[in-house]
């Protein structure tokens, strides 16, 4: 048996649009009080949110008047919370000053936003079939787009749930073709390997369209073999061949491929994508903070089809079971217990860490008050908390107590508001909490 055609891929990434332009950093909403809202994308640089500051937040009550800012630097995007009453979080945890990733998911007062990256401007446009505007999925409508003013035989590759066959019926469609869009797939060894004894009929019942052959790695050797006299045929009819495949199989035949990223890659679709599935299904797009925190940091290893039966399970469960049909446990109604780590870099409200590290003087405060708290200490001065928390500086009285003051402001707003306890004399821990060593 002779040995299948080789791939000799084209590179199409000099066809995305606007490829000379940098990319910059975008926040996402992805829940939001106004559902018209979901999807639009912020300009993250020395972005500052909150009522005063942002339209968006005008009439949230959860939000503060200057609630937090995002700050873009060579290193990449910083958050800081500005002192705001409820707090800031990243993927669930309070912080007061954070490094960002792209996929991140960040809440601020009613709202909650994915880390995106991606060129300022986006020149294509997706519609209901292949929904997204990441930077990923705009390479992949661009190679659509360029595919569909040729006649190449190309590859449509991804993992299972990526849109193969969406994508496949798009650049078909995009072709505007006067012949009809024929699938054969490969998996049916029987079916397929009887079209491709008489591959010029084949060719035929697809003329002056597209026949799509599916699965194409999973396909038999003698199926490859019959193949490649396919694509001989229909390189002398007028029939335009695309292939699909899984995401790492070895191409066949091909001059030009389209690689389709993973769901995990284009986190930033998700607001869209959930938003598209939930009018189809008819669900509320007004889902629950948990549920929202959940899609937005859950991973996705059967990609869009994946999301696509969760937003359908949920539109078939009532709202109040969500947490349950996802298999998750909604925070208790009562307060949940505090866990202070010993060092101070750390605590937990119930289940939720909150992460001191970025900011070093509130874990040396925080870890003064546990220390003073294990040595029977019932009140702390300020001056001796400023004295280990900025340990090595002269710093006046006034001044001293002041820095403490602010510290210890911040740390009631991250969520110990019951636990520090406030004297004329100083500060000490109270109440329903314990110290660990771990988490």
């Amino acid at each position: 048996m002779g040995a299948p055609p080789v791939l000799h891929t084209t590179d199409t990434s000099s066809s995305a649009p606007d490829s000379a332009l940098p990319l910059v950093h975008w926040l996402v909403v992805f829940r939001s009080p106004d559902p018209a809202a979901v999807g639009r994308r912020l300009r993250a640089d020395h972005l500052v949110l909150g009522r005063d500051t942002h339209e968006l937040f005008h009439r949230d009550r959860k939000a503060s008047r200057r609630h937090a800012e995002l700050i873009e630097d060579a290193g990449g995007l910083e958050i800081v919370d500005l002192g705001s009453r409820n707090g800031t979080r990243v993927r669930g945890a309070t912080v007061a000053r954070r490094r960002l990733e792209v996929g991140d998911y960040v809440e601020v007062g009613s709202f909650g936003f994915l880390v995106a990256r991606a060129r300022e401007r986006r020149a294509l446009r997706s519609d209901t079939s292949l929904v997204g505007d990441s930077h990923a999925f705009q390479r992949v409508l661009a190679e659509v787009e360029a595919l569909a003013a040729s006649r190449a035989t190309a590859l449509v590759r991804g993992a299972p749930g990526t849109g193969r066959t969406a994508v496949a019926a798009r650049i078909h469609a995009r072709s505007r073709p006067e012949g009809p869009l024929v699938w054969l797939d490969a998996r049916a060894s029987h079916e397929v390997e009887g079209a491709l004894r008489d591959p010029a009929r084949l060719v035929d019942s697809a003329a002056d369209g597209t026949l799509v052959v599916e699965c194409v790695d999973a396909a038999s050797s003698e199926t490859l073999t019959a193949l490649g006299v396919l694509l001989s045929a229909a390189e002398r009819g007028r029939c335009r061949v695309l292939l699909t495949s899984g995401r790492d199989a070895a191409a066949v035949g091909a001059t030009w491929t389209v690689d389709l990223p993973s769901l995990d890659e284009r986190r930033d679709d998700l607001p869209a994508l959930v938003a598209t599935f939930a009018r189809a299904s008819g669900l509320d797009v007004a889902l629950s903070s948990t549920v929202h925190a959940h899609l937005a940091s859950r991973s996705y290893p059967g990609n869009v089809r994946e999301l696509a039966t969760i937003v359908e399970r949920l539109a078939r469960t009532a709202k109040e079971e969500h947490a349950l049909a996802l298999g998750l446990e909604e925070e208790p109604p009562t307060s949940p217990t505090i866990r202070i780590l010993r060092g101070g870099h750390a605590f937990y409200l119930g289940r939720r860490r909150v992460d001191l590290r970025a900011s070093p003087r509130l874990a040396a405060v925080l870890a003064a008050l546990v220390e003073a708290h294990g040595e029977g200490t019932e009140c702390l001065a300020a001056e001796t908390i400023a004295e280990k928390a900025w340990r090595g500086e002269r710093i006046i009285p006034d001044a001293a107590k002041n820095r403490v003051y602010v510290a210890v402001s911040s740390l009631r707003k991250l969520g110990l508001r019951r636990v520090i306890a406030r004297a004329s004399v100083g500060y000490s821990l109270t109440g329903d909490f314990v110290v660990t060593d771990g988490p």
